[in-house]
C-alpha cells in the first residue's frame, strides 16, 4: 500500500538539530495483529524521495530551492507536524544522578518532581510548554521489547495506540483540549525508536469513507478498524539520539516505541496534557 499523505517532520524552531532525515527514517512493510494489539513489522527500508518529501516539512537535504521561489521556510505548526527536539545534556545527567541514587537506596527514583520540574522550564523558555496541565513518567522497558505500551489486564506488550484518549467520541470534531501525549524523550544513553502511522485523522477519517466502512464509536474503535482494514500501510520509524524527542500534534495520531535489537534496557519519558500520561 502506498504510504497516504498526514503529518510531516520538521525540527522544532529555535533548536539545532543535524536531522539527516534519510538517515534517521525508516519505513516498515506493515503492522501485524499479536495477541494484545497491533505491532509493526519489517523489513525497515529508507523512504524514497517521493516518500521523503511526503514526509518531511523542509526539503530533504542536497535539494536546492527552485529559482524565483523564496527561500525562507515559515516555522513548522506544533499542532501540523511531529517536531524533533533535544533536552540539554545536563538534564539527562541529571536524571542518571537519580536513578543512581535510587539504585544504591532500594527505594524510588528522588526528586522525580524536581527533574520533571526542570525539563517542563526548559520547554516553556522553548516554546513547546503544554496548553494545560502536564504530567510526567518515566516509562522503563526491557532490552529489546518491541512496544513501550503495556496492557494493564495481562501486562504484555500492546503495540501501536493513539496518542490521545482511546475513549473519546469519534470523530473528536473541535475541542479545544483532548487528554493527550503531549511529547516523548529519550532518556536512555543508547539511541532507540519511535514509530508513527503518520495520518491525521481527518485523513484516517477519509480513508475509511473511501472504503465504506461504517463511522467508528470511539478513537480506539477508529484506530483499531484502521489497522486491520490497511495492514500494509507503512508504519514509519523515527530514530531518537539520546536526550531527543518529539513533540507530537494535538490532534493525535498512532504511535508506539521500538527497542528491538537494544543492549540496554530503554527509558522514555512521556509528557501528557490534562493530567494523563501514556494514553
Amino acid at each position: 500500500m502506498k504510504l497516504l499523505p498526514g503529518y510531516r517532520l520538521a525540527v522544532a524552531p529555535r533548536f539545532h538539530i543535524d536531522a539527516d532525515w534519510p538517515t534517521r527514517l525508516r519505513l516498515g512493510a506493515g503492522t501485524e495483529v499479536g495477541d494484545d494489539g497491533f505491532f509493526p513489522r519489517g523489513p525497515w527500508r529508507e523512504p524514497t524521495a517521493d516518500e521523503l518529501a511526503a514526509l518531511v516539512a523542509a526539503p530533504p537535504p542536497g535539494v536546492l530551492p527552485v529559482i524565483g521561489e523564496p527561500t525562507a521556510v515559515p516555522a513548522p505548526s506544533p499542532d501540523d507536524h511531529v517536531l524533533l527536539f533535544q533536552i540539554p545534556e545536563h538534564l539527562r545527567a541529571a536524571w542518571w544522578r537519580r536513578v543512581d541514587a535510587a539504585a544504591e537506596t532500594g527505594g524510588p527514583i528522588p526528586g522525580f518532581e524536581e527533574f520533571a520540574a526542570e525539563v517542563a522550564e526548559f520547554l516553556a523558555f522553548k516554546r513547546l510548554d503544554t496548553a494545560g496541565s502536564a504530567r510526567m513518567e518515566a516509562v522503563v522497558t526491557e532490552a529489546g521489547a518491541r512496544s513501550i505500551r503495556v496492557d494493564p489486564d495481562t501486562g504484555r506488550p500492546s503495540g501501536l495506540g493513539p496518542t490521545i484518549a482511546p475513549w473519546l467520541a469519534w470523530p473528536t470534531g473541535d475541542r479545544p483540549t483532548l487528554p493527550r501525549l503531549h511529547a516523548v524523550v529519550n532518556l536512555a544513553d543508547e539511541a532507540t525508536g519511535v514509530v508513527i502511522v503518520n495520518l491525521t485523522p481527518t485523513g484516517l477519517a477519509a480513508e475509511l469513507d473511501r472504503r465504506r466502512l461504517a463511522v467508528p464509536a470511539t478513537v480506539g474503535e477508529s484506530i483499531a478498524t484502521f489497522l486491520h482494514t490497511c495492514p500494509d500501510h507503512p508504519p514509519l520509524r523515527v530514530r531518537l539520539a539520546p536526550g531527543e524527542g518529539c513533540r507530537l500534534p494535538a490532534g493525535g495520531l498512532i504511535l508506539d516505541a521500538d527497542a528491538t535489537g537494544h543492549e540496554e534496557p530503554g527509558v522514555m519519558l512521556l509528557i501528557s496534557e490534562d493530567g494523563r500520561a501514556g494514553v
